[in-house]
């Protein structure tokens, strides 16, 4: 071979080797460049991805806090990236959605959720059992407001002559519903026989209520009569607590949450009749205690004609059952809700009457099962 012909082939291999070189260069270039924007997608997906999640447990947080079946709230920027959330129902399934933005990569969260069911304080009168609720035999006037409720069979009644028994709001009975007052009786509502919806009582952490009484001095251990006057007015840390029964006499007026692991009966002695009025305490947080609490039985019982009454604001709350009995010309006022483990009768004599409206209760110590909404199941 000739020299020439040496060097030419030298030549070419060069080239040809040289184009490799270049090709192969620009191959990994690319591949190289295609990993590193994949691996940006990746951190842009997965940054999207957290805040989609952490919108989502807003959104969730809002929901236990404020129940709503349809919402949306506001546009939120987080860690590099925006999210907004919002609630919708359709068929009776509730969802919640989490949509998030991150360096122009979109990511979504969601879940499905149960709103908080009916609970026993969401009813001025609620009865584990039986309820009947009467204004008087005659003369009298009864006027309810807010929904009541019934695990047993539910009774409506009026005076048999000159008065009216007024309801306005539902009543719900998960056994038969009876209104027997005729034309005495007036429901501005809804009565619901056989109503299927678990109505969840609550639970009550006693304990609770006897270390408040036991550190300033309010703790009872065994029965005790109040006779006229003598119950405290304004006990310090605003809790009774009595280890027995408690029996309530004559005229008394107290600021306080009154607990007996008993009964507590109001009930007249001799010819004086009882005149009580129990508000739960004035102060911050002792105001959203109960006025009253048993776990026996909640009882006025009297006979005669008596110029008595008994005014409650607050809370009662018995793990036995709520009875007014009271004689002729006596008043029952509530400003609350009842809410019995056991029956609830409120039936007075002739000339009474009957004044009961619903202002909300959330006691601490007390636990409802369903209060709040649960969480069915995430998904993305």
């Amino acid at each position: 071979m000739r020299i020439g012909d040496q060097k030419g082939s030298v030549f070419v291999t060069t080239m040809v080797a040289t184009l490799l070189m270049l090709l192969t260069g620009g191959y990994m270039y690319t591949m190289a460049d295609q990993g590193l924007y994949n691996i940006k997608q990746l951190q842009y997906r997965a940054q999207a991805k957290y805040i989609a999640d952490a919108g989502l447990a807003d959104a969730l947080g809002r929901l236990r806090t404020t129940w709503a079946t349809s919402a949306s709230y506001p546009s939120t920027t987080l860690a590099g990236g925006t999210y907004q959330a919002s609630v919708t129902t359709i068929s009776g399934r509730t969802k919640v959605t989490a949509t998030a933005t991150a360096n122009g990569v979109t990511q979504v969260s969601t879940a499905e959720v149960v709103g908080p069911g009916l609970s026993a304080l969401d009813y001025v009168f609620a009865a584990g059992g039986d309820a009947s609720i009467d204004a008087g035999t005659g003369q009298s006037s009864g006027t309810i407001n807010g929904d009541m409720y019934s695990g047993g069979d539910f009774t409506l009644d009026g005076p048999a002559s000159g008065g009216t028994m007024t309801v306005t709001g539902d009543i719900q009975a998960a056994g038969n519903y009876t209104d027997s007052g005729g034309s005495s009786t007036t429901v501005n509502g809804t009565a619901t026989p056989s109503f299927s919806t678990a109505v969840a009582f609550p639970t009550v952490d006693y304990s609770y209520y006897q270390t408040i009484a036991q550190t300033n001095g309010y703790y009872v251990n065994g029965n005790v009569t109040y006779a006229s006057g003598a119950m405290p007015a304004s006990p310090a840390g605003g809790v009774i607590y009595v280890n027995g029964d408690v029996t309530i006499n004559g005229t008394q007026n107290t600021n306080a949450c009154i607990v007996a692991t008993g009964s507590i009966t109001i009930s007249k002695t001799g010819n004086t009749y009882a005149k009580v009025t129990i508000t739960r305490p004035a102060t911050t947080p002792e105001s959203s205690f109960p006025a009253a609490m048993c776990q026996g039985n909640f009882t006025w019982s009297t006979t005669g004609n008596g110029d008595g009454y008994v005014n409650i604001t607050g809370l009662i709350y018995t793990q036995g059952n709520f009875t007014v009995a009271s004689a002729n010309h006596e008043t029952f006022t509530l400003t609350g809700s009842v809410v019995a483990a056991g029956n609830i009768n409120l039936g007075p004599t002739a000339f009474s009457s009957v004044t009961a409206g619903y202002s909300a209760q959330t006691p601490p110590g007390f636990t409802v099962s369903n209060a709040q909404m649960q969480v069915e199941s995430y998904n993305s």
